[in-house]
């Protein structure tokens, strides 16, 4: 599992985090469509969007997209701890001059700290 770290290179505003509610369309190995349904867990999908990034960012950010593709990656947003899979991108944009955006889509599950089944109990 790989670890984002968004304070070293912090998102754009227009991030987004929208509610996944469990039925997703999915090909299957042999090409044809059918359909993953109803997870026991709430699944967001996460639109990480940067903007203003140098060269170097760009390049970091995108390695590191690349290199953790098939794998868990966690990170923290907006106060929240998500671990999810990449679903879309990297998406390079260029911005300005000597200024990129790149954009990366996770499907991801919000971790929360107390166990919710522990909780009613106590």
């Amino acid at each position: 599992m790989a670890a984002l770290n968004l304070s070293l290179y912090p998102p754009s505003i227009s991030s987004t985090v929208e509610p996944d509610h469990g039925i997703t369309l999915d090909y299957a190995d042999s090409g044809k469509l059918h359909r993953r349904g109803l997870y026991a867990q709430q699944h967001y999908v996460v639109t990480l969007n940067w903007d203003l990034l140098t060269l170097a960012q760009r390049d970091y950010l995108e390695d590191f997209i690349l290199r953790y593709r098939l794998e868990t990656v966690t990170f923290t947003l907006d106060g929240h701890d998500y671990t999810g899979e990449l679903i879309g991108g990297p998406v390079r944009r260029w911005v300005s001059g000597q200024l990129y955006g790149l954009t990366a889509q996770y499907r991801a599950v919000r971790v929360a700290s107390v166990d919710p089944i522990a909780a009613i109990i106590a």
